[in-house]
């Protein structure tokens, strides 16, 4: 009997085990001893900064899963929902173990900041996954949001509120109109428009907010349309358009059953004006068979 302890890769190899018999003499038996090593996984984000550029299609790096020194080599994949491409490389070591790199790259966009992507490991029976959280820098993504599109004369407590979605955050915020400056009682406050006093026909046109961070300047805006009165819809209104589906519904049976009547008169018509016919000619014979005209005077 032959025990290793602390086995090790130089362990791996041919063992012969020889025994002597009598009278046959010596013989020998062979068993060859595979060593095996499991692998070390981690993975790890690009120490550079991801930027979203407008017009850029160049992939760039953006994790690296790294299995090394297994026996036999273990079988790296990636798990997202990203648009990128994995590379993979396999490096043999001097000792027989086998280190596997899988490089993940794609093209820096605002869909892809906070999207998860994790490294899968498969070795043998073992599964190993690790995961990371993309942080990619952009500009800001405008939008404009407080006017409701009833805006009428003396209303009041009104304002335009612009909002960047932006990574790093939007830190400036600048508001303008089409036509230059603000109007008069219209004062801007950081990402806020407060509209002073009631409203008039002077406040109507298209206001513009610019938001910048340290990735660039983007813009957005709103048309602003002034009302003499207030748009209220009323009851008729709602009862007539939720009856809508209904009355045409009851148009079209209607128009159904009219049909149904005129042909069901025709019929009817037509059966009434045949038995009649039958009815004079049996009378005429009669009458002339008796003598009798056919008002019933004698001839």
């Amino acid at each position: 009997t032959i025990r290793l302890s602390h086995l090790e890769l130089e362990d791996e190899g041919m063992y012969i085990c020889e025994f002597a018999t009598f009278p046959t003499g010596n013989r020998e038996s062979q068993l060859n001893l595979t060593v095996m090593a499991k692998p070390t996984n981690w993975i790890e984000g690009t120490q550079a900064v991801l930027r979203a550029r407008k017009g850029q299609d160049d992939k760039v790096l953006v994790a690296t899963c790294t299995s090394a020194n297994g026996k036999p080599p273990s079988v790296v994949s990636w798990e997202t929902r990203l648009k990128g491409e994995a590379e993979y490389q396999e490096i043999r070591n001097p000792n027989g173990t086998v280190t596997v790199i899988s490089r993940y790259r794609l093209v820096p966009s605002r869909e892809a900041h906070r999207q998860s992507l994790a490294c899968i490991v498969n070795y043998h029976l073992d599964r190993f996954r690790e995961s990371l959280t993309l942080n990619v820098q952009y500009e800001p993504e405008v939008t404009i949001e407080g006017f409701d599109g009833n805006w009428y004369l003396q209303r009041t407590d009104v304002k335009l509120t612009c909002k960047a979605d932006a990574n790093p955050p939007a830190t400036e915020y600048h508001w303008t109109t089409l036509n230059g400056s603000l109007p008069k009682g219209v004062e801007a406050q950081n990402r806020t428009l407060f509209f002073r006093g009631p409203i008039n026909y002077s406040l109507a046109g298209t206001y513009i907010c610019e938001a910048t961070n340290p990735i660039g300047t983007r813009s957005g805006q709103v048309e602003v349309n002034i009302t003499e009165f207030p748009y209220t819809p009323t009851p008729e209104h709602g009862r007539r358009a939720g009856q809508m589906p209904t009355a045409i519904i009851g148009g079209v049976a209607g128009s159904v059953l009219l049909v149904l009547i005129v042909v069901g008169g025709i019929i009817v018509a037509l059966r009434r004006r045949r038995h009649t016919f039958k009815g004079d000619y049996s009378t005429k014979k009669h009458v002339y068979g008796n003598g009798y005209s056919k008002a019933g005077i004698p001839q």
